[in-house]
């Protein structure tokens, strides 16, 4: 095949469906209508398609092409929102395929999925293991959330220009993440008492179905750790690194 864009129809490549310009478009043509869509450029071979669409013969047709295709290769896929896995070789991208093709009928339950981890391990991000030996962390690279004794919730409350928050949503505390009251903040927040109680930094791994800029939902993961922050007297609040990185979770 050239390089380029191509779709994938009942097992065969096709023409491109109409209005496939704009995202909306894309997205009925991979969700409604069953299509596979590869791209082939300088950063790889990109595969996306809808996990509930009628394609199994697509992706067991893709599953087979790849092994002619140029690597990196990009699995984006959508389930509750948007996964994105990179494979360096072929074969493990096709064996990834095939296993999602026996799990498309899994329709996840969570939006937020949160896993304890040894804080030993070996592929905990540097700014973390820092985190954890020193019990502290820089304000730029963080953010700080604090008690709101009204609500009984922590609220974010600073932002640092070089946390994760601030490279993929902006410094100001309104975006999703930082928002109080949905699926996501009661799952994230609910280590910060027990940290601000015991004084004691806590490590754990995430993968969550989030509202990116642009409005899709995408899933992110990240390994996080959450430290006690003194506010002064009878103030709660904790400090919260995060690092995107792999993670020990695989909701499919």
């Amino acid at each position: 095949m050239a390089r380029g864009v191509h779709w994938i129809s009942n097992g065969r490549t096709c023409p491109a469906p109409g209005e496939v310009s704009s995202p909306a478009g894309e997205r009925q043509a991979l969700q409604r209508q069953g299509f596979v869509k590869i791209v082939e450029n300088e950063a790889g071979t990109t595969l996306r398609w809808s996990m509930f669409a009628a394609n199994w013969s697509s992706l067991f047709f893709v599953a087979e092409w790849v092994h002619g295709a140029t690597g990196p290769f990009h699995l984006q896929y959508y389930s509750a929102g948007w996964f994105n896995e990179r494979f360096d070789h072929a074969h493990a991208a096709a064996e990834r395929i095939r296993h999602l093709i026996q799990k498309s009928d899994v329709h996840l339950s969570q939006t937020v999925y949160i896993r304890s981890a040894p804080e030993d391990r070996r592929d905990v991000p540097d700014l973390l293991r820092q985190a954890l030996r020193d019990k502290v962390a820089d304000e730029e690279c963080s953010i700080d959330c604090t008690f709101d004794p009204s609500s009984q919730r922590f609220r974010v409350a600073r932002v640092g220009r070089h946390s994760t928050i601030a490279k993929l949503w902006g410094v100001n505390p309104v975006s999703y993440p930082c928002l109080t009251g949905h699926s996501y903040d009661h799952a994230v927040s609910r280590a910060y008492p027990q940290v601000s109680r015991s004084g004691e930094p806590h490590y754990d791994h995430i993968y969550a179905a989030m509202a990116s800029a642009n409005g899709d939902v995408v899933w992110v993961p990240y390994q996080r750790v959450v430290l006690p922050l003194n506010m002064g007297r009878n103030r709660k609040a904790v400090r919260v690194v995060t690092e995107l990185a792999k993670v020990d979770i695989s909701p499919l």
